[in-house]
């Protein structure tokens, strides 16, 4: 059985720094796993290479088998990310805070509104979508 995640010799450089060097991981399917380490140790440069937000330098990325730079929109449908701090970004309203991530997920504009409006209805937040 093929691992769910597996990143093999990956190199990611940002400009002079190297964040991830040679890094090599594979998780088995069910398996659960915990990214730890200090600032800078490469976390979020591993989480951003299994999304496909970047890009190796080097070596190879696959979630599930396939290649998530090639393939994000379909990988990002089945990966759950918990950041330690909330994704939202505070200089957006509710409303575009949801159409950002709903483009995120590759859901197109109408959908995004059908679905944004769902949800702040359902929470509570219609009245206050545009602060």
């Amino acid at each position: 059985m093929s691992a769910a995640l597996s990143l093999t010799g990956v190199t990611r450089r940002f400009d002079d720094v190297v964040a991830l060097d040679r890094f090599d991981l594979e998780v088995a399917r069910g398996e659960v796993v915990a990214l730890l380490g200090h600032n800078g140790a490469g976390k979020t440069t591993t989480v951003r290479l299994l999304a496909g937000l970047l890009a190796p330098d080097e070596g190879a990325v696959r979630v599930q088998g396939r290649d998530p730079v090639v393939e994000g929109d379909e990988v990002r449908q089945h990966l759950g990310v918990l950041p330690a701090r909330p994704v939202v970004d505070d200089r957006l309203t509710g409303r575009q805070n949801l159409a950002f991530v709903a483009a995120v997920f590759g859901l197109d504009t109408a959908e995004a509104e059908a679905r944004g409006a769902e949800l702040l209805e359902r929470f509570g937040l219609t009245g206050r979508a545009d602060e």
